[in-house]
């Protein structure tokens, strides 16, 4: 997916470097960095978020964009288009693809961890998160935004990823494993994840789309 061709099918919002030192546990890399591009369109009732996420350092990551929402039996469910959205001010809506932070004000038995895909070294993600239309806020731990109005102001996406060690000191922080439909992942342990994940930030793009009313 060239730049040139993202341009043409919809609005290019940017690129997004984040950079910095990821806390790493055991030995391996002392920092990671990760850059981040993504295109906003509506197509066929939904809004569509694709995205990249390109390693361009030495050693590997995991990004956490296999967001397993909860069905109405409180069943984990993973989906490779899922995100959490929450509705912020100005009219503004935050889709998110990453470990989620847990609230000071509530206790939580099972914390919501997504799968992590394997990201090495000068390689590069792409993922898409599909919602539809009109958008309906799906938020972590039962929590609401900010109250919507009939339509967003712009759109804003955040991704999560953090830096894998070379090797672990004493247990391993993460298992490998397969979703359902055959793709690799891992399963980090949430403290760890918490710890080490680094989020990118997309720019915010204007753009309206109906939302669902409460």
């Amino acid at each position: 997916m060239d730049v040139a061709a993202i341009t043409r099918r919809g609005v290019l919002a940017g690129l997004l470097v984040g950079l910095g030192s990821a806390r790493a546990a055991g030995g391996g890399m002392n920092g990671a960095d990760a850059r981040l591009e993504v295109q906003w369109s509506q197509e066929a009732g939904a809004l569509m978020l694709r995205y990249r996420v390109a390693n361009p350092g030495a050693g590997r990551l995991v990004v956490f964009d296999r967001v397993a929402l909860r069905d109405e039996a409180g069943r984990r469910v993973p989906d490779p288009t899922s995100a959490w959205v929450t509705f912020a001010p100005e009219g503004g809506a935050v889709v998110d693809k990453l470990v989620p932070d847990i609230p000071d004000s509530i206790d939580v038995m099972s914390p919501e961890i997504p799968y992590a895909r394997l990201l090495r070294a000068g390689e590069v993600l792409e993922g898409r998160a599909v919602l539809r239309l009109p958008l309906q806020e799906r938020t972590p731990y039962g929590l609401h935004g900010a109250a919507p109005g009939a339509q967003t102001a712009w759109v804003q996406a955040r991704i999560g990823f953090a830096a894998l060690p070379d090797r672990w000191d004493g247990e391993p922080q993460g298992k490998e494993m397969q979703l359902p439909w055959g793709e690799p992942a891992w399963l980090m342990r949430h403290a760890w994840a918490r710890m080490n994940q680094r989020v990118l930030v997309s720019p915010r793009q204007a753009l309206e789309v109906s939302v669902l009313q409460p």
